[in-house]
């Protein structure tokens, strides 16, 4: 951000900052979450595609990507369950 941009965010009133971080937070939060799905997409991808030699997936390609899709959505659902009960 520029000294310009800083300068105008610090002369808004405090909702307004607030309403700004909130954005930005939720933004970052965004970007990280797609991160995350892009890795763990490759590394899938890695893991079950062997070899491309047509535009579609083998049936035991496509089992494996399922699979290990499910694993990726299950460990992040028992981490949130997680992490929720800490915070109780």
């Amino acid at each position: 951000m520029s000294s310009a941009d800083l300068r105008a965010i610090s002369q808004l009133d405090e909702a307004s900052r607030k309403d700004i971080a909130q954005w930005v937070e939720n933004e970052m939060a965004q970007a990280k979450l797609r991160s995350t799905i892009h890795n763990f997409t490759e590394i899938c991808f890695r893991k079950c595609v062997t070899s491309i030699g047509t535009q579609t997936l083998a049936k035991t390609e496509e089992l494996c990507l399922q699979n290990c899709l499910n694993r990726f959505l299950d460990t992040n659902s028992a981490i949130v369950k997680l992490i929720q009960e800490q915070n109780k």
